[in-house]
């Protein structure tokens, strides 16, 4: 397995609105797990958790709201798309739950947004 440096993300349009970047860092391949089980059996979860090369995660804070860019990439673009479909309910269900203190949210949806760009997996939670 070769580690890629992953940027912690940076979202200008929060930044203009005011939100301060208050913690980067990585959550690695055990938080990507702990995603990945949400949504499908743990074995299977276990080997697509075991393709995390590296990742970066922002929290924004502002205004007593909050909001959370995460960037993961993986071992390859096949990995990422399937990472991605695989969470599309799960993300379908955070959009659903109330989420008041993230930005845009409000006590019946949240701003919820998961991709795959080639080998990378970009969640966004807040607007």
């Amino acid at each position: 397995m070769a580690f890629v440096a992953v940027d912690p993300p940076r979202d200008e349009a929060l930044e203009a609105a005011g939100m301060r970047r208050s913690e980067t860092r990585s959550l690695g391949e055990v938080e990507l797990l702990l995603l990945l089980e949400r949504a499908m059996r743990r074995e299977r979860a276990a080997a697509l958790a075991a393709s995390w090369r590296g990742d970066g995660f922002s929290l924004y804070e502002g205004g007593g709201r909050v909001a959370a860019r995460w960037t993961v990439s993986l071992a390859s673009a096949a990995d990422a798309a399937e990472v991605c479909a695989r969470l599309a309910v799960t993300v379908e269900r955070l959009r659903r739950e109330g989420c008041p203190s993230v930005v845009g949210g409000t006590a019946t949806g949240c701003p919820v947004e998961l991709r795959a760009e080639g080998e990378r997996l970009v969640l966004r939670r807040g607007s």
